[in-house]
């Protein structure tokens, strides 16, 4: 698959101070992302659901003409570790919903079986602080740099390690480039699908 291109542009010529914490940029990167999306889903004369919280999706089209099945949207961030490395996106949990995707388990909107489609939407960027003089003070800000977008299917970016920390969920692979092309560590859906469910 191509790599995607997106442009992320102010209306306005004014840049605006970008706070520190990775969460508040993730919920600006989120919003970005539903605001494209929403224009895609009119055209297509589906329907298009917010995930709310920690639930799976963050985005579910459904009573997509043509096609049985939901799709899945996940949209995920990751600080860039070098011009073409990532620390890996978290994809989703191996456990629970996943292992039985015949029921709604979990934080799960459907069953994670009713969705025909998984897809990732992640972004990958440069966090940078800069100076600024203000009057005789020189204030600090924080902007977002070189982003990076990635539109693949999960299975095509996973890779056979966990994400960092305790939790159980898969990691993505680090290389952008391979990112964008869906070059992952698995053949198939089917291999991926059987290598995580018996993790």
């Amino acid at each position: 698959m191509e790599p995607v291109e997106w442009l992320f542009a102010y209306s306005t010529q004014e840049a605006s101070h970008v706070q520190l914490f990775a969460r508040v940029q993730s919920a600006i990167f989120e919003q970005l992302v539903v605001e494209r999306i929403k224009p895609l889903a009119e055209k297509y004369d589906c329907i298009l659901e917010e995930g709310g919280g920690r639930e799976y999706p963050d985005i579910t089209l459904r009573d997509i003409f043509g096609m049985e099945g939901k799709i899945a949207i996940d949209i995920k961030t990751s600080r860039k570790k070098s011009p073409n490395t990532i620390g890996g996106f978290t994809i989703g949990t191996y456990l629970g919903y996943f292992r039985t995707p015949t029921q709604k388990v979990g934080t799960i909107r459907y069953p994670y079986g009713d969705y025909a489609q998984h897809w990732i939407v992640g972004l990958c960027y440069n966090f940078e602080i800069y100076e600024e003089q203000v009057a005789d003070v020189v204030e600090k800000g924080f902007r977002i740099t070189d982003i990076d977008v990635i539109v693949q299917e999960k299975w095509r970016i996973a890779s056979r390690r966990t994400g960092s920390g305790t939790t159980k969920h898969m990691r993505s692979i680090t290389n952008i480039e391979d990112l964008k092309m869906g070059r992952g560590e698995f053949a198939s859906q089917e291999e991926f699908l059987e290598y995580w469910r018996n993790y």
